[in-house]
């Protein structure tokens, strides 16, 4: 008479998943259904009254937050349409900074500080830009130089008065290769 082994708790019975329902991953909801309905019992079971508490906090959405007040300059309709709530259109409408839109490269920084090493960026940025147009007609070629001219002007950059000496120096010694026929 000897009894079987214990079952560790990780290989312990679980009911399967009905076959038309694979498993999703953590955050994620399962279908609305047969089958969402029986997982959502199975994991009820045994909770008995408890169960009506966790399944108002499991199954709800979150709730959505209240429509913003409506303002005498925004454009609202007052008919409530198929969803049975007003809606407005705001006339102007502010840009939100977040933290992503806010990060700066600590790459950028140096550049900022270091003339040297701003100026090696825009001669690759005029080099790169300068090889891919090699190809284009003249008169083309002449309006891309006069623009990279503009842009990389000392007196369009005050505040990288060095680094865009430099790089329009570049350009200017690259101008007899890049416009010749």
């Amino acid at each position: 008479s000897q009894e079987p082994p214990p079952v560790p708790a990780e290989r312990a019975f679980q009911p399967p998943a009905p076959p038309s329902v694979e498993p999703s991953q953590p955050g994620s909801r399962w279908g609305i259904g047969r089958a969402g309905k029986w997982l959502f019992f199975q994991g009820l079971k045994g909770l008995g009254r408890r169960a009506a508490s966790v399944s108002a906090s499991k199954v709800q959405p979150p709730k959505v937050p209240p429509m913003q007040k409506k303002k005498e300059d925004d454009e609202c309709s007052s008919d409530p349409g198929r969803s049975g709530q007003s809606w407005c259109f705001p006339r102007s409408s502010k840009k939100v900074l977040t933290q992503v839109s806010s990060y700066e490269d600590p790459l950028r920084e140096v550049e900022k500080e270091d003339p040297a090493i701003r100026a090696l960026s825009l001669i690759a940025e005029v080099d790169q830009e300068l090889e891919l147009t090699r190809k284009c007609p003249l008169f083309e070629k002449r309006k891309i130089f006069r623009e990279l001219q503009r842009r990389l002007h000392p007196d369009k950059n005050p505040e990288q008065a060095e680094a865009a000496k430099l790089a329009f120096q570049h350009l200017m010694d690259r101008s007899r290769t890049y416009l010749k026929n």
